[in-house]
Formats: C-alpha cells, sequence, structure tokens
C-alpha cells in the first residue's frame, strides 16, 4: 500500500489518504523512517517544497521497499501531483478572497457615498447613533436604498460563502430537512435581484398557493434559488415573465422563462464546473450557478435540475438568441 499526505505551510491537509495508516502519528513525530527487510515493512519520505509538506508511506510494496531508485521516482511523482494540488488550491482560496473582498469594497463605497465618515462617527457610540439618526431622517430614501443594497450584499456574501462550503466541503455538510413555505423561500433569494430584473421589465409570477410547503434543507435550497436567480439577471431575455408552477403530486417545481439558448448537445455537461454555453460566451459568468445548483440538491439527495428547453419558440435580441427554457426541480 501507498500512502500519502500534502499539507499547506498552515497546517490544513489539501489531499491524503492517511487514514487507514495505523502509524500516522509516527510519522508525524518522525518525518522519515524506515523499518523493512525482504519487502516487508515501512520506508518513508518527507520534503518541504515551496511551503508545502509531502509525505509518501510505501507499507509492504516490496519493489519500494527493495529499490531506492524506484522509491525515489516513485516519490518525485507524487511530488509533482503535490505542487499542482497546492497551486490548485491556492488559486481557489484567492479567487473567494477576490470576491469578498470586491463585496467589502462595493458596500464601503455605498456607505460612503450616502455619507462621509465624518458624518457617521462621534466621539462616543450614543453620539454616533444619534449622527446617523439625523441622516437618516434628512434623506430618507436614500436610508433606504442603502438598507436594501446591503441587505443584498449580506446576501450575497453568505451565498458565496455557503457555495465554497458546497463545493469543497460539501461531504462534511450535515443536512437538516424542515417544512417551509416555497413561495417564501423562493422570494427571499429573489429578492436580491428585484432592481436588476426590474430595470429589465421582468415579472414574476407565482401559479400555485401561499401556503404551499416543501420538505428542504433551507440553507441548500437557499443556495440552489440564489444562484438560480444570479444566472436569470444575467441571462433572461428583457420585457418577459417568470412563470412559476409546482405540483403537489410529483413534488416538482417547474420554472420557465425566455432566456439565452442552449444548445441540444451542451445539456449533456452545461453541470459541471467552469462549463458554459456558446450562447454565454461573451456574457459575464464563470460556469459555476447551475455546477452549485445540481451539487446543492445531490446533498439534499434530490435529483439534478433538468432543462427542457422549446426551440419552437426563438427570437432574438441585441445579437442573441433565446428560446423558451423550462428549468424543473423535484423537491
Amino acid at each position: 500500500m501507498i500512502y500519502f499526505q500534502i499539507q499547506d505551510e498552515n497546517g490544513q491537509i489539501l489531499a491524503e489518504n492517511m487514514q487507514g495508516f495505523s502509524r500516522r502519528q509516527e510519522l508525524q513525530n518522525n518525518k522519515n523512517f524506515s523499518e523493512y527487510k525482504g519487502g516487508i515493512g515501512i520506508r518513508s519520505a518527507y520534503e518541504n517544497i515551496e511551503n508545502i509538506n509531502i509525505w509518501i508511506v510505501a507499507e509492504n510494496e516490496k519493489d519500494l521497499l527493495k529499490s531506492s531508485k524506484i522509491f525515489k521516482k516513485t516519490f518525485n511523482i507524487y511530488k509533482a501531483v503535490a505542487l499542482d494540488v497546492a497551486k490548485r488550491h491556492m488559486e481557489q482560496i484567492s479567487a473567494h478572497a477576490h470576491v469578498l473582498n470586491t463585496l467589502q469594497g462595493q458596500i464601503r463605497q455605498k456607505i460612503q457615498g450616502f455619507a462621509a465618515d465624518s458624518e457617521f462617527y462621534g466621539e462616543t457610540y450614543t453620539e454616533s447613533v444619534s449622527k446617523i439618526v439625523k441622516l437618516v431622517e434628512q434623506n430618507k430614501k436614500a436610508a433606504a436604498d442603502l438598507i436594501c443594497y446591503l441587505q443584498k450584499r449580506t446576501i450575497d456574501m453568505r451565498a458565496h460563502l455557503l457555495g465554497t462550503e458546497v463545493i469543497y466541503l460539501g461531504g462534511q455538510y450535515e443536512i437538516k430537512s424542515v417544512s417551509v413555505s416555497l413561495r417564501r423561500a423562493i422570494l427571499n433569494q429573489y429578492t436580491p435581484f428585484i432592481s436588476e430584473l426590474e430595470n429589465y421589465r421582468v415579472k414574476m409570477r407565482f401559479f400555485f398557493e401561499d401556503n404551499c410547503e416543501v420538505t428542504v434543507d433551507k440553507n441548500m435550497f437557499s443556495l440552489v434559488m440564489y444562484n438560480f436567480f444570479s444566472n436569470v439577471v444575467k441571462y433572461i431575455k428583457s420585457d418577459s415573465e417568470i412563470y412559476l408552477n409546482y405540483s403537489s403530486d410529483t413534488k416538482s417545481l417547474d420554472i420557465s422563462m425566455v432566456s439565452l439558448k442552449m444548445d441540444r448537445k451542451e445539456l449533456t455537461n452545461i453541470h459541471e464546473n467552469g462549463i458554459r454555453g456558446r450562447h454565454a460566451e461573451n456574457l459575464a459568468g464563470k460556469g459555476m450557478g447551475l455546477f452549485v445548483i445540481n451539487k446543492a440538491l445531490k446533498l439534499m439527495n434530490k435529483p439534478s435540475m433538468n432543462i427542457s428547453p422549446n426551440y419552437e419558440k426563438s427570437s432574438t435580441e441585441n445579437g442573441l438568441t433565446y428560446i423558451e427554457n423550462h428549468f424543473q426541480f423535484l423537491l
């Protein structure tokens, strides 16, 4: 058996299969130890390169135990893979840190657009509150707009962090299914995008009762709907409507709209990480939305979202092709 472990400079394990190695603690205490005879025993190697700790342990592997040359070649293969894993890990961290820094910067910019720091802060908390009350009273509409904006950005941050958890730590997430109002759960994630959709003159219409309930994990369903409407804003046709139908008999939620065309051959892998349809190549996005949606659905033991395009209903606007798309969720 060959065991390995890749660890970053902070001690976080990036990849490993050491769980089945009975002498793991001994390896941590003595990074290089070997004891073997006649192809039976243990041979280990450790190296720190570019702030990455790499271990490899060969247990009862006759060729690796008897030949230093073969063992060294094997270690070098694992070392090359380890550096690629670490590089990918750091790229992912940097990407998510960039998003959070961007959101933080946007929030600060919005607050400063409402009032300068000096207008907010006093020498005491009471004085600061008094100043803010005065600012709000003088411009209630701008204050209300600021609160709506902060609410949207708070939801953005929560969705981003939860999405990161689902992508990288999904197997460790504990599902807690409860009964929730379907309409309210959808509106909670639709609300942050209302302003943008209103600018596109898009309306949403429900075709099920207000008291309709579904059993889902609240966080995962919120993540599904957030990423869904995040895609809607990018790809829906202006001056159109979103229709939501729910069947209690089949527990099926069907959301239909006129949105960007997806070719038939693209539907098989459109849910994969980083995959985007050719009609969306020049639009903003990284191909993460549908991937996160399906990861969250899988964690809830729900089937993948099904996409059913109606190619007979097609139109063109600003050089983009739109069709009637149906998105189905079995809840």
